[in-house]
């Protein structure tokens, strides 16, 4: 509310807030990209890629074992 956000170089996340990498770019989510993912099609904002690096690093790397979380969340197709 403090910042117009169609005049803002950049914009954050307010659902889980991490220090500086909640900050991201606008222009990160100016447009959508539909991707396919594992035979399903999902649609992306076109900055997702730069926000999965800001957030995780090399994000397509494994942590070592002894570093990987489960938040024990639980999903499933069509709210089953």
């Amino acid at each position: 509310k403090r910042y117009d956000y169609g005049s803002s170089k950049y914009v954050g996340t307010t659902v889980w807030p991490d220090g500086e990498k909640s900050i991201q770019e606008r222009k990160w989510h100016k447009d959508t990209v539909n991707f396919e993912f594992e035979g399903y099609e999902f649609n992306a904002f076109v900055g997702w890629r730069e926000y999965l690096i800001t957030m995780y690093g090399d994000y397509m790397k494994l942590p070592p074992e002894v570093e990987r979380i489960n938040h024990q969340v639980k999903a499933s197709r069509n709210g089953k």
